[in-house]
């Protein structure tokens, strides 16, 4: 098995340089488990739009954002092209902080950032992101799931911090608070992003009140295999969005444009994020 270790005693920028040079063009695809092996505990700060997160290189996401610059580019295009200044926009699963960088930075000093992370070490670096980008006055990260009902439930572990889950894993991590969405009352959320690692539906039925009463896009990433798990699917978060008002957008990228269409409802979606509107109309957003 290709050995790593050499990597750890790069200076931060040549690291970075190594990393982006083993996936040029060409070169045979490393070994992903085994380079994030050799790395892990080696933190690294990198930096998004909006901001500079502190990463674990032990986790596979953080090589990602290094071959990428970003995280989900295509998708923060979407972002950018929805949220405006003045707008209160809701995290639903932080992780480091990527996601409440950008929308922070696209909200400005007159909106609101409400982020929620459960796993604690996780929160802390999304916090500490959000202070040294001086958004510490419009972005607030709660240490907490958000799901159906308010309560703690166990934390699992997954391959990376960032599918840590409270539905499958290969072992208990901890216990955390659980919270919901109609705890932040009554709110004119303009942006919602949901990454909760199969808590899809259980994050929306805890939101009834509060989306009842504004008028959001819903930006939520689809986990198949934790949905099943509790004998559920993505055609029930389907079902749960249109009954609450909602059309179900398939976002289709296609070369430098973002494509956001009505999804048919015998459809599979072309990624595993959809977009959720009230508004039907199709639209597209260019990623140049």
């Amino acid at each position: 098995m290709t050995d790593f270790a050499w990597l750890s005693a790069l200076d931060d920028p040549s690291l970075i340089r190594a990393i982006e040079d083993l996936y040029v063009a060409g070169a045979p695809e490393p070994d992903l488990e085994a380079l994030c092996r050799s790395l892990a505990g080696r933190g690294l700060a990198l930096s998004v739009p909006g901001g500079t997160v502190r990463v674990d290189l032990g986790d596979w996401t953080s090589i990602v954002m290094i071959r990428l610059r970003a995280w989900e580019p295509h998708l923060s295009g979407l972002a950018m092209a929805l949220v405006r200044p003045g707008d209160f926009v809701v995290d639903v699963g932080a992780h480091v902080g990527t996601w409440t960088l950008l929308l922070g930075s696209l909200v400005g000093e007159r909106g609101q950032v409400v982020a929620f992370e459960p796993y604690g070490p996780s929160a802390a670096r999304a916090r500490d992101a959000v202070l040294a980008a001086g958004h510490g006055d419009r972005a607030r990260v709660v240490e907490a799931a958000v799901g159906e009902r308010a309560g703690r439930a166990p934390l699992y572990a997954g391959t990376d911090s960032m599918l840590h889950s409270l539905v499958l894993g290969t072992g208990h991590v901890t216990d955390v608070p659980v919270t919901t969405l109609d705890e932040l009352g009554p709110r004119a959320v303009r942006f919602l992003k949901i990454d909760t690692e199969g808590l899809e539906l259980a994050v929306l039925r805890g939101g009834r009140a509060l989306l009842a009463g504004c008028d959001p896009s819903l930006l939520i990433e689809l986990h198949a295999e934790q949905l099943v798990a509790q004998g559920s699917s993505s055609a029930e978060v389907f079902a749960e969005l249109r009954a609450q008002g909602f059309v179900v957008f398939d976002l289709r990228p296609e070369g430098f444009d973002l494509h956001v269409e009505p999804l048919l409802d015998e459809r599979a979606p072309t990624t595993h994020h959809v977009l959720a509107r009230r508004d039907p109309s199709p639209f597209v957003v260019s990623l140049r």
